[in-house]
């Protein structure tokens, strides 16, 4: 659009053919440099005095582009004005546009090939976008009004506000990202994804009801928080534009109570290590961990040294109720030398344990009582 901070240079508004032979006795322009200033809702008019009819006098406004981006072939060069009656084919009959690179004319367009559009927003309001398709680059935009079919008052009435260029705006487009179709979220999840930008985003749920409503962002994303019940849900997310809708994206899910994180105690002496851990020999086998819980929740496991490592990542342990219970966790060992070796149970404290010296005990299974709280049992005899 012809937006500058600085307009002077940028445009030239005039009026053209008035004449005291032709019984125009005057012509002025006010407010010129508003079709190139930073508002988008100030305008320029120009009038004359002396005539009934316009005959050969127009107005010619002319203005430069602020996009640092040379508009292309295939975009549509406009002007943005508004008169005291309506659009009609007398009316762009009456109307030239004229594209410019660089001060270099490019090309014309008038009577049956300008079209009103709606790519700036502005259908229900009194201003109107002229515009024709070009098919050329251009940088510049130049509007020629009058002739014969117009009135004086029309003529002298009629406000130029600004000059664009614009692509042809097309349906939206949306893609949900986020939660994943048939996931498993809270009752309060956040919707995500990316569609056109400048579109507004709707989420519906059951019996079409609004759950959110969002305007996506320049670079073309967004996100909506929703609420919803438990249980299987359904959401249709639909983007609109003043051209018409997307096709509506669903997204099914099923909504379950948030689960908070557990909080305890973990008992580091009550810690057994059991199955096939021979040093130096891969095998795998089960740590067992005593914790008392104080809050019932959801328990991270994390194990580092020793060539262990869990066999399910992640892996957390549920607590269904509070008190001492006892949780088993799947390992891998890889072979590597028996050394520190620390289990961390996040919201219940962290234990550390020196296997170097451990021996494996028992004689169908083995266990490595690495907390040190199982006595050392010896084999009795059976007598008669």
């Amino acid at each position: 659009m012809s937006q500058f901070s600085s307009p002077a240079s940028k445009y030239t508004v005039q009026v053209n053919g008035c004449s005291l032979l032709l019984g125009c006795l005057s012509s002025s322009v006010s407010n010129a440099s508003a079709v190139a200033d930073n508002s988008l809702t100030n305008y320029a008019t120009a009038s004359v005095t002396g005539l009934s009819i316009l005959g050969s006098v127009n107005t010619s406004a002319r203005a430069k582009l602020a996009s640092t981006t040379i508009s292309k072939a295939g975009d549509y060069a406009g002007w943005v004005v508004a008169t005291s009656g309506l659009i009609n084919v007398d009316l762009l009959n009456s109307i030239t546009l004229k594209t410019y690179l660089n001060g270099t004319f490019q090309e014309q367009s008038n009577s049956g090939t300008l079209i009103g559009l709606d790519v700036l927003g502005l259908l229900g309001t009194p201003q109107n976008e002229i515009a024709f398709k070009t098919t050329k680059d251009f940088d510049e935009v130049e509007i020629i009004f009058g002739g014969s079919l117009i009135g004086v008052s029309l003529f002298n009435g009629t406000q130029y506000y600004y000059a664009f260029g614009a692509q042809t705006l097309q349906p939206p487009t949306i893609a949900v990202l986020t939660p994943a179709n048939n996931a498993t979220t809270t009752t309060s999840p956040v919707f995500s994804g990316t569609a056109s930008p400048g579109s507004t985003v709707v989420l519906t749920g059951t019996g079409s009801t609004t759950l959110c409503s969002t305007t996506v962002s320049t670079s073309g994303s967004w996100s909506c928080l929703i609420s919803v019940s438990l249980g299987l849900q359904s959401v249709t997310a639909i983007a609109r534009n003043q051209v018409g809708a997307s096709s509506p994206v669903v997204t099914q899910f099923t909504a379950v109570s948030p689960v908070t994180n557990g909080v305890g105690v973990i008992n580091c002496a009550a810690t057994f290590l059991i199955g096939s851990i021979v040093p130096g020999t891969p095998g795998s086998g089960v740590l067992k961990l005593t914790t008392l819980v104080n809050t019932a929740g959801l328990f991270p496991v994390t194990v580092q040294g020793s060539g262990l490592s869990l066999q399910i990542t992640p892996t957390v342990q549920t607590a269904a109720s509070t008190g001492s219970q006892v949780f088993y966790i799947p390992v891998n060992y890889n072979g590597s030398t028996l050394n520190t070796f620390t289990v961390i149970l996040t919201g219940a404290g962290t234990c550390s344990y020196d296997l170097s010296n451990q021996t494996p005990r028992g004689r169908m299974i083995s266990v490595l009582d690495i907390g040190g709280s199982c006595p050392i049992i010896i084999p009795g005899t059976l007598g008669k």
